[in-house]
């Protein structure tokens, strides 16, 4: 039973009532006025609360309490951690893999800051999981700042994702008027995955927006009208913005391959990464209800997830480093390529990079002068010069990593015994090294043409019969690739 009476004396502690299910309850000590000596309790209106109920005292923190709980949160939330202890929270889903993650992470970790952002290409055969990885990475990132696409020719790339802008012009009556003036898309700090490979028209049209030529890129595009005529229309990209591209094609023209990054899971020669993939799986597809309810209380993802949050909060706008630690970088570039190409000019970019985005994983942590601006510091750098080693090699002869690695594995060991082998025995020895088949088509428009635009194979008629092709190096120095171990879950 409850009266009108107001108690009007400051509360001192808080309850639930069972009975009833109300959670606003609040007890005032007694004696006082209205109030009896046990004291009383009464409802969010301020109304007495009927007695006999069965009423659960809450424990509500103290203004210090709550301030000095945030205080420590914040402290364990940015702590100084590595890109090793990342990929051990990442591990759950994605098994081994460690530079492929470690690349991607930091890739679109860069995608919040001013000028940083970078283009990743995932080449592989298919099953390897070159777009799980993407897309399990991403799940810990902002779902407004991710655009997934399967594909897209150039004139939808731009209509689904662009908005139409009008500017007021007059008529031929003289009547005011709206025209479209260009269509804006805006991908500002936006993460674009494309998990097949997109139309090649569109690749040659994003190429000088994906190099970082400009923030902004103007089009002229033509769409036909409903009388069937032709109209132009101009489209405006704005960035700066990521872009994941997912393939199993390994041929791809050198403009391509020189503004990206290019990956490769590791695949049928790695069997302990297959038996724990089996092993996921296995978890994940008998109880699934089970498996995403663990992830969803991991308390390590949660904390990532968290980080990566307050991160983008920050808006860091540029990463620098200081004289000393340039030249160092600079040097360390230096010395692993004595002699220089063109393509390095792309290269080096993207290893300074990957060291801003080190340390933008530690930003509480380095040093500042201005707001939006942070210092990489020498730890930073040396973690990107040992991710960028492991796959160095094979993005800077334009390939992917699983093909060079494909390479060392059945075509050098011929070599090493003199041997130049046709098709027959290179399939025969890929079936020995990957337990799969070796496509005919894949081979003959995929592999040889990549690798010989690398300059390390070459093909000709077998001198004793013409109608065999046989597969020779271009240079000597090729025989002696070595075959490399592929297990990156170990720290570079």
């Amino acid at each position: 039973m409850t009266t009108e009476t107001t108690i009007q004396v400051p509360p001192t502690r808080y309850g639930e009532c069972i009975t009833c299910a109300r959670s606003d309850l609040i007890f005032h000590p007694g004696p006082g006025a209205g109030i009896p000596p046990g004291g009383l309790w009464t409802d969010g209106r301020g109304e007495i609360h009927g007695k006999g109920h069965e009423i659960k005292e809450l424990h509500f923190k103290s203004a210090d309490e709550k301030r000095q709980e945030l205080e420590e949160s914040l402290r364990e939330l940015c702590r100084e951690t590595t890109i090793e202890t990342i990929c051990e929270i990442l591990s759950t889903e994605i098994k081994k893999d460690f530079v492929t993650t470690a690349i991607t992470f930091l890739s679109a970790l860069l995608n919040y800051t001013g000028r940083q952002s970078v283009i990743v290409t995932f080449k592989a055969g298919s099953s390897t999981g070159k777009s799980y990885i993407v897309l399990r990475v991403l799940d810990l990132f902002q779902k407004e700042d991710i655009i997934k696409l399967a594909g897209a020719s150039p004139t939808s790339f731009f209509h689904e994702l662009g908005t139409p802008v009008y500017e007021d012009v007059t008529d031929e009556n003289g009547k005011p008027a709206k025209r479209l003036k260009h269509i804006l898309v805006d991908l500002c700090q936006k993460i674009v995955v494309f998990l097949d490979q997109p139309d090649p028209k569109l690749l040659e049209r994003l190429r000088s927006f994906c190099s970082k030529d400009t923030d902004q890129a103007i089009f002229k595009i033509t769409d036909r009208t409903s009388s069937g005529s032709q109209r132009t229309k101009t489209v405006i990209l704005q960035g700066p913005a990521t872009f994941f591209y997912c393939t199993a094609r390994y041929a791809a023209e050198s403009q391509e391959n020189s503004r990206t990054f290019i990956l490769s899971p590791s695949g049928a020669e790695d069997q302990e990464k297959l038996r724990q993939a089996i092993n996921l799986i296995a978890t994940r597809e008998t109880d699934y209800d089970f498996f995403s309810q663990t992830l969803a209380n991991d308390p390590q993802r949660h904390w990532l997830s968290e980080r990566i949050l307050l991160i983008k909060m920050a808006k860091i706008r540029e990463i620098n480093l200081t004289p000393e630690d340039s030249e160092y970088l600079k040097s360390e570039f230096l010395k692993r390529h004595p002699v220089l190409i063109p393509r390095h000019s792309r290269d080096f970019p993207r290893l300074i990079a990957l060291a801003k985005g080190c340390a933008l994983l530690n930003l509480w942590h380095r040093r500042t002068e201005e707001d939006g601006v942070i210092q990489a510091n020498r730890s930073d750098i040396d973690a990107a010069l040992k991710l960028y080693d492991s796959i160095s090699e094979a993005n800077e002869l334009g390939l992917a990593p699983a093909l060079l690695e494909w390479f060392r594995a059945v075509i050098t060991p011929f070599w090493k015994e003199d041997k130049y082998p046709d098709k027959r025995e290179i399939a025969r020895k890929h079936l020995e090294v990957y337990h799969e088949p070796l496509p005919r088509i894949r081979f003959e428009r995929d592999y040889i043409p990549s690798l010989e635009a690398a300059s390390l194979i070459f093909s000709e008629p077998h001198p004793d019969d013409k109608r065999r092709t046989i597969y020779a190096p271009v240079k000597e120095e090729a025989k002696s690739l070595e075959l490399k171990d592929h297990d990156d879950s170990k720290e570079t």
